[in-house]
């Protein structure tokens, strides 16, 4: 991720990758896998943060690697970030 992050500053554009390219450059990851991480971040010390420092955004598709493109989007959030927290507590309680 963070030759995509050099490439897009270069450019100076965003940055997307979808979730098959991260896979077949080797990095075993899926939506839901990064979702949790993201969320399991989220209670780290800002330095910790991997994912927050790298990633301005992500969904379905894949992410969008941050880059010094002003125009970006700020990182998952709103809404939409609320129901997937939101289903992932109530998941992790069900199985309790």
């Amino acid at each position: 991720m963070f030759t995509a992050q050099g490439a897009g500053d270069n450019q100076q554009t965003k940055a997307p990758m979808t979730w098959g390219a991260l896979q077949n450059m080797g990095i075993p990851i899926s939506y839901e896998a990064f979702a949790a991480r993201w969320e399991e971040e989220e209670g780290l010390p800002p330095e910790q943060q991997v994912l927050h420092n790298l990633v301005v955004r992500f969904d379905g598709s894949g992410v969008t690697v941050k880059t010094q493109d002003a125009k970006q989007k700020p990182a998952v959030g709103g809404e939409e970030s609320g129901v997937v927290s939101q289903m992932a507590k109530r998941a992790t309680k069900l199985g309790k």
